[in-house]
């Protein structure tokens, strides 16, 4: 490469997935405006055909992730608002259609002459492979086909809930909660958890690890506190020269808000995470008196 040039991104704007469609235009996400959308250039200009409150992007953690593909006739593209994931077909002409189907937990997605894959769950199908035949009218027929065979019944399942609460500075911050799938005699036990990232997020599909957990009894808030993904660029950058502070105010406020609404014990509240989330979970124990 010589003379390179920069055409968008930059001055702290994060750029994702650049890709070129069939007519020479070139298709990014980029989340100048507090979201990352996407945007289209031809001869120099951009245009914003499809703006929304909503992200097409992830954080770039690894290589290999893919959120937008060319169908053959529009755009494809995973879309996330409040947490949860869809799937829409984007025309040129700027209509925007949506890809009716079950699953609100999507990665990896491809696209071929009208054809499509992703790797796809929701809160009762674990992970699997999303198959997708476009038609002319916009609809869709699937098939998912399931990495393992289920092992629960869906009547045990827990399913996530959004729960919205007052986090770090009394800011809006989202969890999903999980109710306990047994009855419990009063307020139930509740694990609360912190995901790894920092800027990743809670996604809300079938995982066996929260169910271990709802079917002996216990209430699970999966939380997604400042920083996360999903939720524009102005929530993700709450936790700039702040981690290590908001994420554990917002663990702890999304336990008190359960223990406020009577669905979780105030002595029997636990907190896990990994990686990042491990950190997260540490300083809860240090400098909050939430957490056993």
């Amino acid at each position: 490469l010589q003379t390179p040039r920069c055409i968008a991104g930059g001055a702290g704007v994060s750029v994702f997935q650049p890709q070129w469609l069939p007519n020479g235009q070139l298709l990014v996400a980029e989340d100048s405006s507090g979201w990352w959308n996407l945007m289209l250039r031809q001869q120099d200009q951009w245009r914003r055909p499809w703006p929304m409150a909503a992200e097409t992007a992830m954080p770039q953690w690894v290589y290999g992730m893919s959120t937008t593909a060319w169908d053959g006739e529009a755009v494809l593209a995973a879309v996330c608002a409040e947490g949860a994931w869809s799937l829409k077909r984007l025309w040129l002409d700027g209509r925007v259609d949506a890809v009716e189907q079950p699953f609100d937990d999507l990665a990896g997605l491809q696209a071929s002459n009208s054809r499509a894959v992703a790797v796809a769950s929701n809160s009762s199908t674990g992970a699997g492979l999303l198959e997708l035949t476009m038609t002319d009218q916009g609809s869709c027929s699937w098939t998912h086909t399931p990495a393992a065979k289920p092992v629960l019944q869906e009547a045990d399942i827990s399913r996530g809930e959004p729960l919205w609460f007052e986090g770090h500075k009394g800011k809006p911050t989202h969890a999903w909660y999980y109710p306990p799938a047994v009855s419990v005699n009063g307020a139930a036990p509740l694990l609360v958890k912190s995901h790894s990232g920092p800027t990743a997020m809670a996604r809300r599909g079938l995982s066996l690890a929260i169910q271990y957990w709802t079917s002996r009894g216990w209430g699970v808030v999966d939380v997604n506190y400042g920083g996360s993904t999903g939720f524009g660029r102005s929530y993700r950058e709450r936790l700039n020269r702040g981690w290590g502070e908001v994420d554990v105010a917002d663990c702890a406020a999304a336990a008190q808000a359960l223990i406020r609404t009577g669905r979780a014990h105030p002595e029997q509240i636990a907190i896990e995470g990994g990686s990042a989330g491990g950190f997260t979970t540490l300083a809860c124990l240090c400098f909050t008196d939430v957490f056993r």
